[in-house]
């Protein structure tokens, strides 16, 4: 009777190890998905931002009112198409963190650079390099900082820890 029920109780126990060493290893891996994924939609608007800039300058130095002004014009908004769907990506799939940086810097892009970039008459440059050179380049460092520290800054958490002590405790396979 008693080797009935130490049987019993290593199956039961075997059975749990199986069930919380894969429940573990699957949470492990869909934070590595998600961490993984956030990485790639937070570059991807950042590249898309720097993309749609120098199409902005491209723009801003061509004179008003002339056909290439008019291309240019036409690759500008392409590119601000991209540009707001890499965000529209980067705020499903980021962060409660990175949520008010990216907004404030999407506004920056549409109130700021935007309004300059196709202004009649040009703002004066010392007007537009302060808002396409300075200003963009202190928005974008604070998105990136903010998506660093969303992806570098997530700290190991229960399951992590308790899946680190259990193979420990199984050894190495």
């Amino acid at each position: 009777m008693n080797g009935e029920i130490a049987v019993a109780i290593s199956a039961a126990a075997a059975l749990l190890g199986t069930w919380l060493g894969s429940s573990l290893t699957s949470r492990h891996e869909d934070r590595r998905w998600l961490r993984q994924e956030r990485l790639n939609a937070y570059t991807a608007f950042m590249g898309a931002a720097d993309a749609w800039r120098e199409s902005a300058t491209a723009m801003w130095v061509t004179d008003v009112g002339s056909p290439e002004r008019l291309a240019r014009g036409t690759d500008f908004y392409a590119k601000f198409a991209v540009v707001d769907l890499a965000a529209d990506r980067a705020r499903l799939i980021g962060s409660d963190t990175i949520q008010h940086v990216l907004d404030v810097t999407v506004a920056y892009l549409v109130n700021d650079i935007m309004t300059l970039t196709v202004q009649d008459p040009k703002p004066p440059q010392a007007q537009w390099q302060a808002a396409a050179l300075t200003g963009y380049v202190q928005h974008i460092g604070a998105f990136q900082q903010a998506a660093r520290d969303d992806l570098m800054t997530n700290p190991p958490d229960l399951v992590d820890s308790l899946q680190a002590a259990w193979r420990a405790f199984l050894g190495p396979t």
